[in-house]
């Protein structure tokens, strides 16, 4: 019975704090990450889980090969998914009893293990 009580608090915890990433969330989608390769030759900006822009040094441009700005493109990409993935990563640890809650409800055997169903 405390396993049960000690869930359905950590489930009203969760719901409360849903509210509050919900308005986080909205200005989530509304801020933007911009990176850049490590040569500073290009530069991305992604938001709402898409690219929005991509700029380019116009000089290095003219000189780059198609190669050289495939692979600038490709470190400025990945440098870009990094930084969104931190930053979900920071979001998470900022809320963790909704992260505790997706522990137990990923896994049926842990849910019943936890309110002590099963050994």
């Amino acid at each position: 019975m405390y396993a049960i009580r000690d869930l359905f608090n950590l489930l009203d915890d969760a719901l409360d704090t849903m509210k509050r990433m919900e308005q986080e969330a909205e200005a989530a989608a509304q801020r933007f990450i911009t990176s850049h390769n490590q040569a500073k030759t290009v530069r991305v900006t992604m938001g709402t889980g898409a690219v929005q822009s991509v700029e380019f040094d116009r000089e290095w441009l003219r000189a780059a090969t198609h190669e050289r700005i495939a692979a600038a493109l490709e470190e400025a990409l990945a440098q870009a998914c990094r930084a969104a993935n931190e930053e979900q990563q920071r979001k998470r640890k900022a809320t963790p009893e909704i992260e505790r809650l997706r522990q137990l409800t990923a896994s049926p055997e842990l849910l019943l293990r936890e309110v002590g169903l099963i050994r």
